[in-house]
This record gives C-alpha cells, sequence and structure tokens, in this order.
C-alpha cells in the first residue's frame, strides 16, 4: 500500500517526495503517549496514596481499640452485646475519620493557594538592568 501511495504521489507531482509514511493510527498513538505514561503515572501515585491512606485508617482503629480494651471488657461484662460494643468502636473511628478529612482538606486548601502563589511569583515579569 506504501509503494501504491507514493505513486499516486509521484504522478499528481513528482517533486514531491514522502519520507515518513505511516498509519494514523501510529501517528495518533506516537503522538499520545506522553499523556498516556502521565495518566499511568498519576494513577500509581493515587494507587498509592490510597493504600497509604488505608494503611492509616486501620492503624488509627487498631491503635484506638487497643486503648479503650479495659472499657469494652468492662462493657462486655455489665451485659453488652456485640453489636453495641461494634457500633461504639465505629462511631469513634467515624469521628476520628471526619476529623482527619477536615484537616486533610484544611491542609490541602492551603496548600493550593501556596503552590499558586508559586506560580503567580514565576509569571511575573522581571526588570533587567540594561
Amino acid at each position: 500500500m506504501i509503494q501504491t501511495l507514493r505513486s499516486t504521489v509521484a504522478e499528481i507531482d513528482p517533486l514531491l517526495a514522502l519520507q515518513e509514511v505511516r498509519p494514523v493510527t501510529e501517528a495518533i498513538s506516537a503522538i499520545e503517549a506522553p499523556r498516556h505514561f502521565n495518566t499511568d503515572l498519576i494513577t500509581a501515585f493515587a494507587a498509592g496514596a490510597l493504600l497509604l491512606a488505608i494503611t492509616g485508617i486501620y492503624a488509627v482503629m487498631a491503635f484506638s481499640v487497643s486503648q479503650r480494651t479495659q472499657e469494652i471488657a468492662i462493657r462486655k461484662t455489665l451485659g453488652a452485646q456485640r453489636a453495641g460494643i461494634a457500633k461504639l468502636v465505629l462511631i469513634s473511628g467515624a469521628k476520628l475519620a471526619l476529623l482527619g478529612c477536615g484537616l486533610g482538606v484544611l491542609g490541602s486548601l492551603a496548600a493550593s493557594r501556596l503552590v499558586s502563589s508559586f506560580r503567580l511569583l514565576s509569571a511575573r515579569p522581571t526588570l533587567s538592568s540594561t
């Protein structure tokens, strides 16, 4: 097919040379490769962040429950049901999670303002001494 294309172009304009002939899908793939790499990289970082967040939540919950072992034992001794104890643990974990989310949102807002101020500083024209 490439040879047919070259001969057809040569018939139309003999001075026109085709140097790099390739399918459109290959050309688009070459153009989109950096974007795909960036997407894959961001996905990998997001997966790592999610794993880190899950591990952190588990660690905080485990620490919270280990601190309340005596309280849980007393509640069980006094007749508390497993569902009630699980509800107590989950509510305390939800409070910690909401507190963490709130602090995370505040931290991300502060960080985004800081980063945008860096961008504004780099966009300002500088005075040259000429």
